[in-house]
C-alpha cells in the first residue's frame, strides 16, 4: 500500500475510533444520569476564565470554516461563581459544536449574562445562549431534539448520534436549571441555558508567602520532610530547594513506600504527587489519616493538574496543596500554612545565598542547554501560543524532558512535565500560561549556569 493510501486508511481507523469513544462516553453518562448516580461536583469557577478557555478552543475552528465567532460577557456578571466546571464546559463545548457543525455562513455568538436579585446578594440568574445563522430547527422538532438518539434532521447528512442535546438537558436539569430553543428553518438557533439560582463565590484564597515573596526556609521550624514523588527530577527539585536549610529531608517514589516510611519515621509534614505507580497519592493519603497514631501529620497535595475540579477536592482533601512546577517561594508558602515560624528575625540567611542553584550541575551542559531554550523562547515558543495545537504542545514538551535528562536540569524537567500533563488535560489556559514564562524559565537556567543572557525585549 502507497504511503498516502496507508495515511487515508489510518486517519479513517482514528476518525472512527474517535467517533466510537464519544459514543460510548455518552451513553454511559446518559446511563449514570438516567440511573442517579452522576453526582455534581460545585467549586469555585473564574466565570471569564472559563469562557476564555472555551472562545480559545473555538476561534481557529471559526477561522477555518470562514465563519464569524463572537463572545460577549456582560460586564455585571460575577467574577467567581460556584459551579460543576466539568459538567458546565460540557453542557457549552456540545452546544457550540453543534451550532458549528449546522452552520455553513454566517456565524456563531455566546452570551453569557447574570440577572441580579436586589433581595439576594449571594446568588444570581446565570444566562448562557449559543446564536448560530445556520440551518434553523422546524417547530414540531423543538421537544423531540432533546429526545435520546434524535436528531433535528434525520435526513440530512450530518453526522452523529444524537445523544448530546439530550445529555446536555439533563445535565443543567441536575443543575437545576433548563435549556430554552428558539428556532425556525433558515433563521438560524438560539439554545439557552438558564440556571435561576447559581452562588456568587469570593476569590479562592491564595497562601500567603510574606509581604516580600519569602524564600528562607531556615525561618521555619526545624523539621522532618518526606517527599514522594514517581519522578526523579520532581524529588531531585524539592531537595535542593531543602538540602542547604536546617530541615531534615528524606524521599519515597510510590504510596506504598510513603506509608511505610511515615510509619517508621515519623515526618513532620509530607509532600505527596498524587499521580503515581503502585500506590497513588490519594489512597496513601486515606491510609495515613486512618491510622490514628499518623492522622495528624499534615499532606500536602502536589500536582500538575490546574483543572478547578481537581483543585478544590485536593484542597479539601489534603492538609495542603501546591502545583508543579513550583518555585521556592511557592514551596516556601505551603510550609509556612503548617510549620511554625521562628520568631527569632536573625535567623541565618545563609539559604538565600545559594537560592536556585545546582551545586551539582554540569554548568557546561547547562550553557548549551540554557542557548537551546533561549532560541525556543524566540521562535518555537510564540509559534505554539499562536497555533495552541495541544500535540505539538505535547511534543514539545516530550522533546524539553529529553534535554533536560541529558543535562541534568531539574527545573526544566519539572516544568516540562507540568506542560505534558496540562498538554494532555487540554488546559488551555494553563498552558498558555506555561508557556508565558517559559523564556523567565531560559534565562534563570542561564544565570544559574553562569552564561550570559538575552535581556528581555519591552513589552
Amino acid at each position: 500500500v502507497d504511503a498516502p493510501k496507508a495515511r487515508k486508511y489510518l486517519e479513517a481507523i482514528h476518525s472512527s475510533g474517535e467517533s466510537l469513544l464519544v459514543l460510548i462516553n455518552d451513553i454511559l453518562d446518559l446511563s449514570k444520569i438516567e440511573s442517579g448516580k452522576l453526582e455534581l461536583h460545585p467549586d469555585t469557577v473564574p466565570l471569564h476564565g472559563l469562557v476564555d478557555s472555551i472562545t480559545l478552543l473555538f476561534t481557529q475552528q471559526a477561522a477555518e470554516h470562514n465563519l464569524d465567532f463572537e463572545v460577549e460577557v456582560a460586564p455585571d456578571c460575577p467574577e467567581y461563581l460556584v459551579l460543576d466546571e466539568l459538567r458546565l464546559r460540557q453542557v457549552l463545548l456540545n452546544l457550540l459544536s453543534n451550532a458549528f457543525k449546522f452552520t455553513e455562513k454566517g456565524g456563531v455568538t455566546l452570551r453569557v449574562a447574570a440577572v441580579k436579585d436586589p433581595l439576594d446578594a449571594h446568588h444570581v440568574g446565570l444566562s448562557l445562549a449559543v446564536q448560530d445563522t445556520g440551518r434553523g430547527v422546524p417547530k414540531k422538532k423543538h421537544k423531540t431534539i432533546f429526545l435520546p438518539f434524535r436528531q433535528a434532521d434525520s435526513e440530512g447528512s450530518e453526522s452523529g448520534t444524537g445523544l448530546g442535546l439530550s445529555i446536555c438537558r439533563q445535565l443543567v436539569r441536575l443543575m437545576h436549571g433548563e435549556i430554552e430553543l428558539q428556532s425556525e428553518p433558515g433563521a438560524g438557533s438560539t439554545f439557552t441555558v438558564h440556571l435561576p439560582k447559581v452562588e456568587v463565590a469570593v476569590p479562592p484564597d491564595e497562601p500567603d508567602s510574606g509581604p516580600s515573596g519569602e524564600t528562607n526556609l531556615d525561618r521555619l521550624k526545624p523539621s522532618k520532610i518526606l517527599v514522594v514523588d514517581d519522578n526523579p527530577f520532581n524529588r531531585e527539585l524539592a531537595q535542593g530547594y531543602l538540602e542547604a536549610s536546617h530541615h531534615e529531608v528524606a524521599e519515597a517514589v510510590n504510596g506504598k513506600e510513603a506509608l511505610e516510611m511515615v510509619r517508621r519515621w515519623r515526618p513532620d509534614v509530607v509532600l505527596m504527587d498524587i499521580r503515581m505507580p503502585v500506590m497513588d497519592g490519594r489512597e496513601a493519603r486515606e491510609r495515613i489519616k486512618a491510622d490514628p497514631e499518623l492522622q495528624e501529620i499534615p499532606i500536602v497535595a502536589v500536582t500538575a493538574s490546574s483543572l478547578l475540579h481537581h483543585a478544590g477536592r485536593l484542597r479539601r482533601d489534603f492538609d495542603g496543596y501546591i502545583r508543579k512546577p513550583f518555585s521556592r517561594t511557592e514551596l516556601f508558602a505551603a510550609l509556612a500554612e503548617l510549620l511554625p515560624r521562628l520568631e527569632d528575625a536573625a535567623v541565618a540567611e545563609a539559604i538565600e545565598a545559594g537560592e536556585g542553584g545546582a551545586p551539582d550541575a554540569d554548568t557546561a551542559a547547562w550553557r548549551e542547554l540554557a542557548a537551546g531554550l533561549e532560541g525556543d523562547a524566540e521562535t518555537r515558543v510564540p509559534e505554539l501560543v499562536a497555533t495552541m495545537a495541544m500535540g505539538d504542545i505535547a511534543e514539545f514538551a516530550e522533546d524539553l524532558e529529553r534535554r533536560a535528562a541529558a543535562a541534568g536540569c531539574p527545573p526544566l524537567a519539572i516544568y516540562a512535565e507540568g506542560l505534558r500533563e496540562q498538554a494532555g488535560l487540554f488546559e488551555l489556559s494553563r498552558v498558555e500560561e506555561t508557556l508565558g514564562g517559559f523564556a523567565a524559565l531560559a534565562q534563570e537556567i542561564a544565570g544559574q549556569a553562569g552564561a550570559p543572557t538575552t535581556p528581555e525585549r519591552p513589552s
